[in-house]
């Protein structure tokens, strides 16, 4: 699956502006969005295209950006809710393009020790021909696997064990892949 990863955080005294120009923003653009302030947690939840996950940009009270997870659960430093993700192989290149441009303003304007891993490799290449082939390549094994499914019957059997159902689809994708 084709995701950004990132991590960082705002300085004290820029997160409310860094709010504040992100609902401008997702206002302009027409985006479904959710700003979240309260006394843990300040930030904003973007809906960029509706098969894109929610792009979040929120901070805990350290400043540190975290994910959407941290606002359901305890987490202590080091969990899982410092590394944030957005998911983006079911919408388009241009919103994997234009969440990787907003993220580079981020860190320029708010976020300078912002690190970001793209599984698309745009945020280190700017080549959208190299992102559409990944893109391309992930949505033809996605249908690759759908079709192998498709073509075998796995057991509708309520007594076989998830290993064994785990097991019976790794076959069938071995004999067909």
């Amino acid at each position: 699956m084709l995701t950004i990863h990132y991590s960082g955080s705002v300085e004290e005294t820029k997160k409310r502006s860094l709010i504040n120009e992100l609902t401008d923003i997702s206002n302009e653009m027409e985006w479904d969005h959710t700003v979240i302030d309260d006394e843990d947690f300040l930030g904003i939840i973007m809906n960029v295209h509706k098969d894109c996950e929610s792009f979040a940009i929120l901070t805990d009270s350290d400043n540190k950006l975290v994910s959407m997870i941290a606002l359901m659960k305890d987490l202590q430093p080091g969990d899982e809710r410092f590394y944030v993700s957005v998911k983006t192989n079911f919408a388009t290149t241009d919103i994997h393009i234009t969440i990787i441009k907003l993220l580079k303003y981020l860190k320029k304007k708010y976020i300078p020790n912002l690190q970001v891993l793209d599984e698309g490799d745009y945020w280190q290449t700017e080549d959208k021909e190299l992102l559409q082939e990944k893109f391309d390549f992930l949505l033809k094994k996605l249908d690759e696997i759908t079709d192998a499914l498709e073509q075998e019957s796995v057991p509708n059997d309520k007594t076989l064990s998830v290993n064994d159902l785990v097991k019976r689809i790794e076959d069938i994708l071995r004999r067909n892949m």
